[in-house]
C-alpha cells in the first residue's frame, strides 16, 4: 500500500477532493459541478488546474454547508442542481476557471 506521502503533489490533491464527504456522497456530481464529477480525466502532473479543483470544491463544500444551514435538503437533485449553479458562477468570478472553462 501506498502512503499518502510518497504520491505526487497532483496525485494527493486528487484523493483529498475524492475524500471529501460531497464527493463520496455524490453531491458533485449531482449539483453538475463543473469537472469535480470525474478527476480521472486530469493529469496527475498538472497540479495547477487541481489545486482550482481542490478551490472550487472549498468553494462547493461552503455553499452546501450554508445551504443545509438554511434547512435546505441537500440530498434533494434539484436544490443540488440549483447550487451547483450558484457554485460554478462563483468559480468563474474567483477566477478559478479561467482558461478552464470548456465552452
Amino acid at each position: 500500500m501506498t502512503n499518502f506521502e510518497d504520491l505526487s503533489k497532483g496525485d494527493q490533491i486528487k484523493a483529498e477532493i475524492y475524500s471529501r464527504g460531497n464527493f463520496i456522497n455524490g453531491r458533485y456530481k449531482a449539483a453538475q459541478i463543473t469537472d469535480l464529477d470525474d478527476l480521472s480525466r486530469f493529469n496527475s502532473k498538472n497540479t495547477f488546474l487541481l489545486e482550482k479543483l481542490n478551490a472550487l470544491a472549498d468553494i462547493a463544500d461552503k455553499i452546501i454547508t450554508e445551504a443545509e444551514a438554511e434547512g435546505k435538503d441537500t440530498n434533494d437533485p434539484s436544490i443540488l442542481r440549483e447550487l451547483g449553479k450558484k457554485i460554478n458562477e462563483k468559480g468563474r468570478l474567483k477566477g478559478i476557471w479561467g482558461w478552464f472553462i470548456k465552452k
